[in-house]
């Protein structure tokens, strides 16, 4: 008996559409920061203003002036500036590069993502560049969530998002359990 190739191929599990845009890699690189990154980056600025504040009262309530201080309290403002710069808009920026980059490649400001979830392994296909990726489950490092992403840690550099308004078959709360099961707490 012979059997067509539709029905040879595994049936997948769950099915997910997403476009990878700018909008989405932040949200994404926002999660991923951590809250520990963010305390962290506070605490210096508030510990760089505190250093420039007590740095101006020696240099107003002291007989000679030095022009030491001054360059300290400059350097300080200075780390500040960039620390905000960063926060607030060099990641922004960045990921506007990538989408005029993606614009000038492919003629859309986004990827579009397929991802299908099969017993043993996820398949994830880029429409725009018709590249396809396979990876079993023990690959997967691990599972992180954010409020409009599921994203999975492939190796160091390799991650693979997952709308969770973008199920086709299956729902996302499904599929948190099911991947949860088959990465086993990751």
């Amino acid at each position: 008996e012979v059997i067509s190739q539709e029905e040879a191929l595994p049936e997948a599990k769950f099915r997910v559409e997403t476009v990878l845009n700018a909008k989405v890699q932040l949200e994404a690189s926002e999660r991923l920061r951590g809250k520990v990154f963010e305390l962290v980056t506070w605490l210096f600025i508030g510990l760089c203003l505190a250093m420039c504040g007590v740095l101006l009262w020696q240099y107003f309530t002291a007989p000679q002036k030095s022009g030491r201080d001054l360059f300290m309290i400059f350097v300080l403002l200075l780390a500040v500036g960039m620390s905000l710069y960063s926060k607030f808009f060099a990641q922004k920026r960045a990921l506007n590069r990538w989408e005029t980059m993606i614009q000038q490649r492919f003629g859309t400001p986004a990827l579009h993502l397929s991802t299908e979830f099969f017993d043993l392994s996820l398949c994830q296909s880029v429409k725009e560049t018709e590249d396809t990726l396979v990876e079993g489950y023990s690959s997967v490092e691990r599972l992180v969530e954010s409020e409009h992403l599921f994203l999975l840690q492939c190796g160091k550099r390799n991650w693979f998002f997952l709308s969770k308004e973008g199920f086709t078959k299956g729902t996302a709360e499904d599929f948190r359990t099911f991947i949860s099961e088959k990465i086993g707490g990751k």
